[in-house]
């Protein structure tokens, strides 16, 4: 796999080794897919990517949920209900 964001390395998400302001960055970018309706649905840290410039880069999205459903690209339906509660499951925060 290719370093995302024209980085060098990066390094997986963890919950005791992640720096707060890192893991603001990761709780950020959930609250971004969410305000579009877009819920990653597999919140697991190894698909928490922080580069060695301290972007993020949520990758992995097989198994995403959308408010807005396209079978065209098999994009299911998700609740808004589990669109809030997906931040809290992030084992990050």
């Amino acid at each position: 796999m290719e370093p995302p964001h024209n980085a060098t390395r990066w390094t997986e998400a963890h919950p005791f080794t992640t720096p707060p302001e890192i893991k603001k960055k990761i709780v950020r970018a959930y609250k971004a897919i969410h305000k579009a309706g877009v819920m990653h649905n597999d919140t697991e840290l190894r698909h928490m990517l922080i580069t060695d410039q301290n972007d993020i880069c949520l990758i992995d999205w097989q198994l995403s949920k959308s408010l807005h459903p396209n079978e065209d690209v098999d994009l299911k339906r998700c609740t808004k209900k589990q669109l809030e509660s997906e931040v809290c499951k992030t084992m990050i925060s």
